[in-house]
This record gives structure tokens, sequence and C-alpha cells, in this order.
């Protein structure tokens, strides 16, 4: 993966100054604010294509989707605004050209082309009201 991000023109290498340990900062910006995954679920795709992140627009109060390609030779980024979320913890797909999120009642699957589908649906009387937060 390090071969890859130091090709890729969507992230610029920083070496901590006390560890020496060298981390790749995405630096295309799609949005203000962007940030990885919460630890709980991986953000990288199983076949290393997609790298999915946070996306916010402050000073509202939800994230949305983004996914950038990790092709140095074909670099795409993603904003996906249809996939709103109040909290954190999406699940990328195993194929991992889309990605699951809560918005409300339901689970939502959002494609990096904007392809989205409602996987469910719980009934209000089954949460009593409240709302989908996490997949973890």
């Amino acid at each position: 993966m390090k071969d890859i991000l130091s090709k890729h023109p969507f992230f610029e290498k920083w070496t901590d100054p006390d560890s020496g340990i060298d981390s790749y900062i995405l630096t295309k910006r799609v949005a203000p604010v962007q940030q990885s995954f919460y630890f709980t679920n991986p953000n990288l795709s199983a076949d290393e294509k997609w790298l999915w992140f946070y996306a916010a627009f402050p000073p509202a109060q939800h994230q949305v989707l983004g996914a950038v390609c990790m092709d140095p030779d074909n670099p795409r980024i993603h904003l996906l605004p249809e996939a709103e979320f109040c909290e954190v913890s999406p699940m990328v797909t195993p194929e991992g050209d889309a990605a699951y999120f809560c918005s409300g009642p339901s689970v939502w699957r959002i494609s990096v082309d904007k392809e989205i589908t409602r996987i469910c649906t719980l009934s209000e009387e089954y949460i009593d009201h409240r709302h989908l937060f996490r997949l973890a």
C-alpha cells in the first residue's frame, strides 16, 4: 500500500518527527472536514481499490460518505451527500465499491456511483420510535 500511496496524486506523505513513522494524508478535498472511519469498521475495501471516509460541512450536524479510488493511474474521489448519517460506523460492503449506513429507521446501501438501495426498515414498534445509528 505504501508504494501506491507514494505515487497517488491525492495523498501527501507526512513523517512524524518523534517516531519517524510515515503517514499519508488525503489532500484532495471534497468537504471542509474529511475523517477516516472509527476503528470498529475498516474503511479500506478488501481489494484495496476504495478508501471510504466521513465528510462534513460544519455547522451541519450530519456527516456524509466519501470514497477515493486508490489506483494512482485513475484517481477519482466521490462525495456521496445522499449517504447522510448522524453517528459514525458505516460499513464497507464485501465487494468494496459500496457501503452500508443507517438513516432513520433504515439501513441503506450506496455505491461509489451513487446507486442507493434501502436494505431494510425496522418497524417503529420494534425500535420504539428510535433511530438506527451504528453498523459494527
